[in-house]
């Protein structure tokens, strides 16, 4: 499955390792993350 990742460009730490967490168990679960973003949340995911 195909997963879109969107969000803030400029975050904290906290919002960054969240949305790291969330792309690296997506891909864990074997989901193609699609993200369009050069920083921020899309970056972190």
């Amino acid at each position: 499955m195909r997963v879109s990742v969107i969000g803030g460009s400029s975050i904290g730490a906290e919002t960054a390792a969240v949305a790291e967490a969330l792309g690296e168990r997506l891909a864990d679960r074997g989901h193609v993350v699609v993200c369009g973003g050069l920083g921020g949340v899309m970056e972190a995911a």
